[in-house]
């Protein structure tokens, strides 16, 4: 079909004099629409030149995925004219039961993520058909902390518990303490329960310290609890120095007197 084959080969000239030529936008050929060509291998210039032409965002292919299921592998670029189209963040296709979130995370298309977060930051807490959210996929997936970040970072807020149980997994598999930690208690507030299921000794919290300062005198109790001791000893002694500079100094004469008493037998 002459309009999916332009469409696919990012010829952008050749989609809209097929169009103008009143060739249909959302007829397949085999088993995809052109737009899912189009957004499929990136060819932003061809979705928006189909979209304008009235080709369906949300329309589904044969694999039951929407173009914006299918831009999420190597078209972050053609996202911003999907979702302006009203190309739905939050379809569900229909193997996998998954959202291009999922889709996205488990590609590791951090500009894609990006996009979708940003308009559905609720996608973030879906689930596909095996119970996994993106931010499992991310976690478990072979992708560096940037993947997992974001979804920690611009995704709702999803069960302290599931997300501790997540890190923890990881934390065990690494054999170290997972960074991830601390962006991640620095945006959620968590129960004196929820502050247990992080391990003692846990040095990457202390980069949550200030964050949750803020939120809860009580809370960064809770998380100093959880940091090495040497890391405790110097927050007490800080503490102390920051106290005493709030006394006002004794006037010197009187300094003089309380040595000599302390000094005479």
């Amino acid at each position: 079909m002459p309009l999916v084959n332009a469409a696919a080969g990012g010829k952008r000239s050749c989609v809209e004099a097929l169009l103008a030529a009143g060739a249909l936008p959302n007829a397949f050929s085999g088993d995809w629409p052109p737009l899912a060509w189009a957004a499929r291998r990136g060819h932003t210039g061809c979705v928006e030149a189909l979209l304008a032409g009235s080709a369906d965002p949300n329309q589904l292919d044969a694999d039951g995925w929407t173009a914006l299921h299918q831009a999420t592998s190597n078209g972050a670029a053609c996202m911003p004219a999907l979702l302006a189209a009203g190309a739905d963040p939050l379809a569900i296709e229909t193997v996998g039961k998954r959202t291009p979130l999922h889709w996205a995370t488990h590609y590791g298309e951090a500009e894609a993520m990006q996009h979708l977060l940003e308009a559905a930051p609720e996608a973030a807490a879906l689930k596909d058909r095996q119970g996994d959210t993106p931010l499992a996929l991310a976690l478990l997936g072979p992708h560096d902390d940037e993947v997992a970040l974001l979804v920690l970072e611009k995704g709702s807020l999803q069960p302290a518990e599931e997300v501790l149980a997540l890190i923890h997994e990881i934390e065990t598999h690494l054999g170290t303490f997972d960074p991830l930690y601390a962006p991640y208690v620095a945006r959620q507030p968590l129960t004196p329960h929820q502050w247990e299921l992080i391990h003692t000794d846990c040095p990457v919290l202390a980069a949550a310290l200030p964050a949750v300062l803020r939120r809860s005198t009580v809370e960064a109790g809770l998380l100093v609890h959880r940091l090495p001791p040497e890391h405790q000893a110097r927050l007490r002694t800080a503490a102390l120095c920051l106290g005493r500079m709030c006394v006002p100094a004794l006037p010197t004469p009187l300094m003089w007197h309380l040595l000599a008493l302390s000094v005479t037998p």
